[in-house]
């Protein structure tokens, strides 16, 4: 008797793989970027950060005031779901085919919206064709490449199909007929006595290729892998306000294997922890230990700001500072993603440090009796 069945399915798809390019056989490739993009907010945009960009692209693209209407129309179908928070989670987890069906009867007209970005969506790839799955990089910058922005370099190396023989391998190339062609075959093993299994697996004779080359006619260049290995400088522009965690996409870039859509390459954006300021959205926060003298008679200090210069801090006079206190200077934070013209506030958070009993004379504790009432 069988058990078991036929792990994999039959034939289909690359078996083996070509350097590196693997398909996304077993999970499918989900776009949960492309509404964000519209619109032109992070994928950690606070619902104010996407309120005031789509305000601000609603007016520039409006109709009345010469925009494009299709365009007018994206917009807010973008915003229809990344407004609404149960719909962005799901966009965010399944993409827009996730919001169609968990949408139930709240979503009114979702279906055009989906046609929409769905033909839009799909960019030039030709139908039925698959993709090589996306290459992932990281890059790691500073919170003054944030402040400022910067144009960056990213050494990329990719495979890319071989010109010679165009992504044949050689000439007289060959269906296996071992494997007619699938890569896979299937086999009976016994696992025990009366006991068998079908498994499918690579085909010994075509190495899972489901062809085969002359071995005097392969290709001398890429030596019949079909593909070869290039590298390249990739010009990666951060954007000032640049959130950690932003990705940029750059279709095409990434893995190309014959009989494919070549697969894109996208870029994650990793801020380091400075050593003076944290950041939460485009605000900073700079804590900083003050004596008792200063919280109550007052004081001012420098601190170099990202820009590299230096910024004098002043507290107002006759207020007294309590321990913990937070004070905020507009402005002075990091510039708003997309918004560079736009800055959040550098917030201070005074701690007080407060002298010991040893610290204190008698002469100073006596003093201090006739001049504090409280």
């Amino acid at each position: 008797m069988f058990f078991g069945g036929f792990p994999g399915g039959f034939g289909g798809g690359f078996p083996g793989g070509f350097g590196g390019g693997r398909m996304d056989e077993e999970e499918k490739e989900v776009d949960t970027q492309q509404l964000y993009d519209v619109l032109e907010v992070s994928k950690e945009a606070t619902e104010q950060e996407i309120k005031k960009s789509f305000r601000k692209l609603t007016l520039i693209h409006h109709p009345d005031k010469g925009g494009d209407e299709n365009k007018f129309k994206e917009i807010n179908a973008a915003y229809e779901v990344l407004s609404n928070p149960e719909k962005r989670a799901l966009y965010d987890k399944h993409g827009l085919e996730g919001v169609k069906n968990g949408g139930g009867g709240g979503m009114g007209g979702f279906d055009d919206i989906f046609s929409m970005f769905g033909q839009r969506g799909g960019g030039n790839r030709q139908k039925g064709k698959p993709k090589v799955k996306r290459t992932q990089k990281e890059i790691e910058i500073t919170l003054e490449d944030v402040y400022s922005g910067k144009m960056m370099q990213l050494d990329h190396t990719k495979t890319v199909i071989c010109e010679d023989c165009d992504g044949k391998g050689g000439e007289g190339v060959q269906k296996c007929k071992d494997c007619d062609g699938n890569g896979q075959v299937i086999k009976t093993i016994q696992i025990g006595p009366g006991m068998y299994q079908r498994a499918q697996m690579a085909c010994g004779k075509c190495k899972g290729e489901g062809e085969i080359i002359d071995s005097k006619k392969v290709c001398k260049k890429c030596k019949g892998k079909k593909v070869l290995d290039r590298s390249k400088k990739v010009d990666v522009s951060i954007e000032p306000g640049c959130p950690s965690g932003h990705t940029i996409t750059y279709r095409g870039e990434g893995n190309e294997i014959p009989g494919a859509e070549a697969g894109d390459l996208e870029i994650t954006i990793t801020v380091k922890k400075h050593k003076v300021f944290t950041r939460e959205g485009a605000d900073l926060t700079l804590e900083k230990e003050i004596t008792l003298k200063q919280a109550l008679l007052g004081f001012n200090f420098t601190v170099k700001h990202l820009d590299g210069k230096d910024l004098l801090i002043s507290t107002i006079q006759g207020e007294v500072l309590e321990d913990g206190v937070i004070k905020s200077v507009k402005g002075k934070g990091l510039p708003f993603h997309k918004d560079s013209m736009s800055k959040g506030n550098l917030n201070i958070k005074f701690k007080v440090k407060f002298p010991k009993g040893s610290d204190l004379s008698e002469d100073v504790r006596k003093a201090l009796e006739k001049v504090i009432s409280v």
